[in-house]
């Protein structure tokens, strides 16, 4: 089978920035993708890009992967290919109204964009736009789009739509789809005013502030109270990811802080397994745990050990498991093994910071990723896959 190719367009000023060269340097040493490499410095910057789509296409390369020179990403760059997207990237930053965003986008049905808040979101997500900073192209976008790369202006000959954005806006309309990798954050080097860095950060966090605050009112947010080890980020992707799934297993519950995010959020069956023993002590907090969150008529708790209850459980028969058991390697691999099986879509875990979890997650998923410290491993049966290829025909 022929390896993929991508011919690779660095876009720079005359000079490229180390971090580049150190990036470019590795995967010219990689052997599962032909690449070319150019970096091509013509202005203006839509002249630049058009010049490149050209070139790329006299090649007969599969993919044009355009990189702005001070916008860098990691080692996994070039399988953004493996997802045979029409258009992706990686989670570019930039300023939009002074303040600090990912180049995630949204249409409205006003025809404005929204900002896509990435941290509620894992892996690679469909969207309206993305930044041309870090941006892959299909070959079969670039063949039916003439002079890609073009700014829009008004009737007076201000701009209302930059290049990327307006790039991404036409490729839709010719019925391809924009996609992200939510998973690559990519570094942008710049230059900016420290006074600037310090309002766009306050003003960030009081309006994240006022949304948190009213969403929680309208019950679109989430928020607990019990005590535990899991910060608020964490529970905010529990009651999230919640939402979508009919059943979830937890091992590991405690008192049930984690435990009131998935109930909070799924429609369906919660399972919270745990022994509910106070370790090394006399005791249990099974009765903690049900004043905290007895009150939800979606729990199902299982006081026993992991293995016990991975029995009464058949394979494929949950959509979602969460495990925060034990947290030694031992532990966490053995949970993997008796759960796994029975997972349908979701398989994710606490505290993958810790070698431990990290060894054992590691060992098990060749890719897995990170959210705030969660662990996460889709499961693609048979069923999910011949899904997602019909969503993508």
């Amino acid at each position: 089978m022929k390896n993929k190719s991508i011919y690779i367009a660095i876009l720079n000023q005359g000079n490229i920035r180390p971090e580049m060269a150190d990036l470019m340097s590795g995967l010219s040493r990689q052997r599962k993708y032909e690449i070319l490499i150019n970096y091509p410095c013509a202005k203006p910057i839509t002249n630049n890009r058009n010049q490149i789509v050209k070139r790329f296409l006299e090649t007969e390369m599969d993919y044009l992967l355009m990189l702005d020179n001070d916008c860098v990403a990691n080692g996994k760059l070039l399988e953004l290919a493996d997802y045979d997207k029409d258009i992706i990237g990686g989670v570019s930053f930039g300023y939009l109204k002074q303040m600090l965003v990912p180049f995630v986008m949204k249409k409205k049905l006003t025809g404005k964009y929204d900002v896509i808040d990435i941290n509620k979101n894992s892996g690679v997500i469909e969207c309206d736009a993305i930044g041309s900073g870090n941006m892959m192209i299909a070959r079969r976008v670039l063949e039916e789009l003439p002079f890609p790369f073009r700014n829009e202006y008004d009737p007076e000959g201000i701009k209302t739509r930059g290049l990327d954005f307006n790039f991404c806006r036409r490729a839709k309309k010719l019925g391809y789809r924009v996609w992200v990798d939510t998973d690559m954050l990519v570094s942008h080097w710049t230059t900016v005013d420290l006074k600037t860095m310090w309002e766009t950060f306050n003003s960030i966090k009081d309006r994240a502030l006022e949304v948190v605050e009213a969403e929680i009112e309208k019950g679109l947010a989430y928020k607990n109270n019990i005590s535990g080890w899991m910060i608020v980020e964490q529970l905010d992707w529990l009651f999230e990811v919640s939402k979508v799934m009919k059943s979830i297993v937890e091992v590991g519950s405690y008192k049930g802080r984690s435990t009131h995010a998935l109930l909070s959020g799924c429609k369906g069956t919660v399972s919270a397994v745990d022994p509910f023993t106070d370790y090394g002590k006399k005791g249990s907090y099974y009765k903690d745990f049900m004043d905290n969150v007895g009150e939800f008529k979606n729990l199902k708790p299982f006081k026993m050990t992991s293995e016990e209850a991975s029995k009464k459980f058949k394979d494929k028969s949950v959509d979602m498991v969460f495990i925060d058991g034990g947290h030694s390697y031992k532990d966490v691999k053995k949970d993997i093994e008796l759960w796994l099986p029975k997972a349908k879509k979701l398989i994710c875990g606490h505290d993958y910071q810790g070698a431990d979890v990290r060894r054992a997650v590691d060992e098990k998923f060749k890719r897995v990723s990170n959210i705030n410290n969660i662990w996460v491993h889709k499961i693609y049966d048979k069923d999910t896959i011949q899904t997602a290829k019909k969503a993508h025909k």
